[in-house]
């Protein structure tokens, strides 16, 4: 689980005109990938003031829960603001009265999981569940 703090500082979710999605912390970058290809190995959907990706890589998969900071009428907007910088790269669905996806992480043998995205420099709380 990555959470921001005042020594290491927040967490910057960014996604870069090139297409890629970068999750940094201070000066250190933890994750990023191409959103280029995303619609092949990412599925995203919103829920209030949260964004749930299932990322498959490899027959393996990895669901990540990202909370946005501030206000709720702050996080509502934030979260609005990514969703359209994603759907620029991939559907971006609304999760509705269902339950929602099981949450788990099993990283591949030789890569770490990945964690992802929203807007440019977003600062977000992330929650890899």
């Amino acid at each position: 689980m990555f959470e921001p703090s005042e020594s290491a500082g927040e967490l910057v979710l960014t996604i870069v005109e090139s297409g890629h999605m970068l999750l940094s912390q201070g000066h250190e970058l933890l994750d990023g990938f191409s959103l280029l290809d995303a619609p092949s190995f990412l599925t995203v959907q919103q829920k209030s003031d949260t964004l749930l990706f299932r990322l498959t890589v490899k027959g393996e998969s990895c669901s990540i829960r990202m909370q946005f900071s501030g206000s709720r009428a702050e996080a509502l907007e934030e979260r609005g603001s990514a969703v359209l910088r994603l759907k620029e790269y991939l559907p971006v669905t609304t999760q509705g009265g269902g339950p929602p996806p099981p949450l788990s992480c099993t990283p591949t043998s030789n890569q770490p999981p990945t964690k992802t995205t929203a807007q440019d420099q977003q600062n977000v709380i992330l929650h890899n569940v």
